[in-house]
């Protein structure tokens, strides 16, 4: 869950390797990158 919207539904292992939901809690590496300037 997002913003109130559903990014996935589904078992543990198959929600857990969606690229939307590790965006949502873990971030991306360019967002991480930006932050380094």
């Amino acid at each position: 869950l997002q913003r109130g919207a559903i990014l996935a539904e589904g078992p543990y292992a198959e929600v857990s390797k969606d690229p939307r939901v590790m965006e949502a809690y873990m971030g991306t590496a360019d967002a991480e990158l930006q932050g380094a300037h």
